[in-house]
């Protein structure tokens, strides 16, 4: 079941029938049932069927009213667990948003890296190339010298 408390009214809010269920009265720290006049019309004291019914009655309201107390203290705090929860998963993604983001530009840097490990090795092997070539030629500009 799911209940609310208006703090101000002390009415408790059904949230399964969509309706006010019980008002609570406070007196001090404890919760009572609202004082309701035992005596019948007509009769000057009530009678002691009366009173051992009333009696009966504000016992099983004050259980009630603590029994209702601790389920929403209890759901209170589940609730506010579940924002916590939710609090940490928003963190959560943002920092898996934030992995996903240095992942991809690790990505794109690593392709960089081997588009220019490609253009080196390929300048090298020119360099190489003319290397070869200049020793080719010195050693042939010296055998037509002579």
């Amino acid at each position: 079941h799911a209940y609310a408390l208006d703090v101000r009214s002390q009415h408790v809010w059904d949230f399964a029938g969509e309706g006010y269920v019980h008002r609570l009265v406070l007196q001090g720290d404890e919760a009572s049932a609202p004082k309701v006049g035992a005596v019948a019309p007509g009769r000057d004291s009530p009678s002691p069927q009366d009173e051992a019914t009333h009696r009966k009655l504000e016992g099983l309201a004050l259980e009630y009213n603590q029994l209702l107390r601790s389920q929403l203290a209890r759901q209170r705090d589940v609730y506010e667990a579940r924002v916590a929860e939710r609090a940490g998963g928003a963190d959560a993604d943002a920092r898996a948003a934030e992995l996903r983001k240095l992942e991809d530009a690790r990505r794109v840097a690593e392709k960089r890296r081997a588009r220019h490990q490609k253009t080196l090795e390929e300048a090298t092997e020119r360099l190489r190339f003319v290397d070869d070539l200049a020793t080719t030629l010195e050693a042939d500009a010296d055998r037509w010298a002579s």
